[in-house]
């Protein structure tokens, strides 16, 4: 998986396809932000692409989405994997087409 289509697959995810959602308490949101557009942008520059690759060389998208969603290290083995989450960013990739293999 490409670290754009991570971004794709985690924004779907994180907004339920809501590209101006705030969700999780203002703490996720979807790809265009109402009042951060801009700031959004640079952030998957500087932030989150990095973050990608840095992690996907060990683990896998669904782990490394995980780790963003949780904040830090978490396999499906773990005792605070978010099933739910799991579902969902499975569910975001698929419709958008993407393998998560």
């Amino acid at each position: 998986m490409t670290p754009a289509r991570f971004i794709d697959v985690l924004a779907v995810t994180e907004s339920d396809s809501n590209d101006t959602a705030w969700g999780d308490n203002m703490c996720a949101m979807g790809h265009e932000p109402p009042t951060l557009s801009d700031t959004w942008n640079h952030w998957i520059e500087t932030i989150l692409i990095p973050f990608f690759v840095e992690y996907s060389a060990v683990e896998s998208p669904i782990e490394v989405a995980m780790r963003y969603h949780k904040g830090h290290e978490c396999h499906e083995t773990s005792f605070d994997w978010d099933a739910k989450y799991a579902v969902r960013f499975r569910l975001s990739a698929a419709a958008l087409g993407i393998a998560l293999d």
